[in-house]
């Protein structure tokens, strides 16, 4: 029997992770949840819960983030009560807490959450070999949209310099 998987967020990391999916005969779809119904209105409306309540009534293996951080911190817990969930907003784990919450609600219903390595490759080697690491310089460049920004760079700029759990805070909207 193929496992079953929800995606929750149909944007470029979800679309492609549909694909992928469809395309594995011991994977199977479960849903897919968008709040942006333009996003999913080409697929089986089947596959559609009309609210994210509805998806607790689906038979799913594991749920697959890939919205952004404020959704990981108001339905992770959620989820997590009658599910496993692979985190892809890593950056949510940067709030103090988040994680001893999850713990304790994974624990409770004897589920499990998944952390991916994100968006920056080599990350975990860097995790690795941190003790002989005094510092770290990452460079990422993305479509500004991806930081909420208001105002349209023409060019090249820094929009931040500092630790990286700052960043986090500072980019949460991702």
């Amino acid at each position: 029997m193929p496992s079953k998987i929800g995606i929750i967020g149909f944007g470029s990391i979800g679309s492609q992770l549909f694909e992928k999916i469809t395309q594995d005969s011991d994977l199977s779809i479960a849903f897919v949840f968008d709040t942006d119904r333009n996003k999913t209105s080409a697929l089986d409306s089947s596959l559609l819960p009309g609210s994210f309540e509805e998806i607790q009534n689906r038979e799913v293996d594991l749920i697959v983030e890939v919205v952004s951080q404020s959704w990981v911190l108001e339905y992770a817990s959620i989820i997590l009560s009658f599910s496993d969930l692979l985190i892809v907003s890593v950056t949510a784990l940067a709030i103090q807490d988040l994680q001893k919450k999850l713990d304790a609600v994974a624990r409770k219903h004897k589920t499990r959450y998944f952390i991916s390595h994100g968006a920056i490759i080599g990350l975990d080697g860097i995790r690795d070999g941190r003790a002989m690491i005094e510092e770290v310089k990452i460079t990422t460049t993305r479509p500004q949209a991806g930081y909420g920004l208001k105002e349209k760079l023409s060019e090249r700029t820094i929009l931040y310099d500092g630790p990286t759990r700052k960043a986090c805070h500072l980019f949460h909207i991702m």
